[in-house]
């Protein structure tokens, strides 16, 4: 059952047994990596990201827009992508 499996991956990502045999949650420097890792067993595209001062688990909505300077600006493309992609990775 795949709710199974991934709830298996989500003990695997936050949880360990320490030296006593006792369950431990992880900190965060000990976390996968972002990419790697369930943020939430209910949407498992949805990745940890921080953007300036700004921390979420989710995805990422990228805006494209026009840039001349005597028209008005209009949006010519949104992507939404999990949130690890960065901007510049949509560029092409």
């Amino acid at each position: 059952m795949p709710q199974v499996e991934i709830l298996c991956w989500v003990w695997v990502h936050y949880y360990y047994w320490d030296a006593c045999g006792r369950l431990c949650w992880l900190d965060g420097q000990a976390l996968p990596p972002a990419p790697l890792r369930f943020d939430s067993p209910y949407g498992t595209d949805a990745h940890y990201c921080v953007k300036r001062d700004t921390a979420w688990s989710g995805y990422r909505t990228h805006f494209t827009e026009t840039c001349t300077s005597d028209l008005p600006e209009v949006m010519v493309h949104v992507a939404t992508t999990i949130a690890p992609v960065q901007d510049g990775e949509l560029t092409d």
